[in-house]
């Protein structure tokens, strides 16, 4: 009887054995921009967990101009799910975890002072970004990283589900690469908070057909809602002095773009790529100046009508680009 309680357990043990192997190590390494002061250790649970003291190293991982990027040590494993970056981890590199495809959630300890550009780009899965409550320099809401204040949109992650989004009326500046990718969103709210819309902030977000910024915004960086090719109309309030390099570019869907009238630079590449633009309608007195190369493709809006004030059509005919619109007409009342 005593043999067969033995064997018994003996199977209890190794089915258990079976259910819940043993965690193990897959890779370790070092990231410190020091060297050796950081250490990164990948189990087998899916778990990168970064530990030490002080700063974590930068990384060059650019998707656009890859050149001679300088890859993360962990860039080839993709089965991680989860970071933990321990206490004593003062900074986050630059790209630190760009491109982890499968990571789902990275928590980030009270002693990070700092997070470099792009850190958590391109990670399609990730839905939460957690900080410690007791962070002097960062906060997390519903999992989207924002500064201490609250002032700052630092990354909302591309994972989220929600379809629309309402920035919070703290925020004064949407950070850069904020919202890139973010392909589930249909509809974002910026609040008059708003004052900067940061470089790339809404980039490729393919599926965004519904933009309201608000009317403090002042300048629209580069490149900030390129590609989003769902979008078919967008009106860029009279606070806006500024608007950057292909901020619009290959939102092959809009048909209407309406230009505030303090808009005094446009610059270049801001509206190419808009094969459909049925209309534009410029409040500007002055005709904004166009930066070289173009602004507008003479050959995608040879069918567009351009309305601006009235007293202004003359100026907008004889302006630098501008006179590339063959057809300009008065606003109407």
């Amino acid at each position: 009887m005593r043999k067969l309680l033995f064997f018994a357990l003996i199977g209890i043990m190794a089915m258990s054995c079976e259910k819940n192997p043993p965690i193990e190590i897959i890779a370790q390494g070092y990231c410190g921009a020091q060297g050796d002061n950081l250490t990164w250790v990948l189990t087998s649970d899916g778990v990168l967990t970064i530990s030490g003291s002080g700063e974590m190293m930068n990384y060059g991982l650019d998707w656009i101009h890859l050149g001679n990027p300088l890859w993360t040590p962990w860039f080839h494993y993709e089965l991680f799910t989860t970071v933990i970056i321990e206490y004593g981890v003062t900074s986050i590199g630059c790209n630190a975890f760009a491109g982890s495809w499968e990571l789902i959630s990275a928590t980030i300890p009270s002693s990070v002072g700092a997070i470099g550009n792009r850190a958590f780009a391109h990670c399609y899965k990730l839905i939460s970004i957690n900080v410690d409550i007791e962070n002097m320099y960062f906060v997390s809401e519903n999992g989207v990283l924002f500064d201490k204040e609250k002032t700052i949109l630092i990354h909302y992650p591309i994972g989220k589900s929600n379809t629309t989004y309402t920035i919070p009326n703290s925020v004064k500046i949407i950070g850069d690469y904020a919202f890139q990718d973010c392909r589930n969103l249909t509809s974002i709210i910026i609040p008059n908070s708003v004052t900067t819309i940061g470089n790339s902030a809404f980039r490729s977000c393919s599926n965004l057909s519904s933009v309201t910024i608000g009317n403090s915004v002042t300048s629209i960086g580069s490149s900030a809602f390129w590609g989003c090719r769902s979008l078919t109309s967008v009106t860029i309030p009279n606070s806006v002095t500024t608007i950057g390099g292909e901020a619009f570019a290959y939102c092959n869907n809009l048909t209407s773009v309406v230009i505030g009238n303090n808009v005094a630079v446009i610059e270049p590449g801001a509206f190419v790529g808009l094969d459909n633009l049925i209309s534009a309608i410029s409040y500007a007195l002055n005709p904004p100046i166009l930066k070289p190369f173009r602004v507008f493709r003479w050959w995608e809006i040879e069918h567009t009508t351009l309305y601006v004030p009235k007293e202004s059509i003359e100026l907008y005919r004889q302006a630098f680009g501008w006179q590339e619109f063959q057809n300009i007409v008065a606003i109407q009342d």
